[in-house]
């Protein structure tokens, strides 16, 4: 699987399918629950950047702020962006 590119599809009429891939690891908590019930197709994938594909040229890294301030301090969050 491609982490890079977004699972984005034209359908009819030009429509966009509304499908993410979500990081296997993000299933511990309840968002990609909260996005299922809003409608949106989850394509659950291991991805080695970020933890949602939203698009072809997005992905979103899902961090707590413990989380944000530890990767600023450590200087991991410039790896992972």
């Amino acid at each position: 699987l491609d982490t890079r590119r977004g699972r984005g599809k034209r359908g009819g009429a030009g429509d966009i399918r509304k499908e993410i891939i979500v990081d296997v690891r993000e299933f511990r908590s309840a968002l990609p629950s909260v996005l299922h019930q809003q409608g949106l197709l989850l394509a659950p994938a291991t991805l080695t950047v970020g933890d949602f594909v939203i698009s072809p040229a997005h992905c979103i890294e899902r961090k707590s702020v413990g989380d944000l301030f530890g990767s600023f301090a450590s200087g991991r969050l410039y790896t992972q962006a």
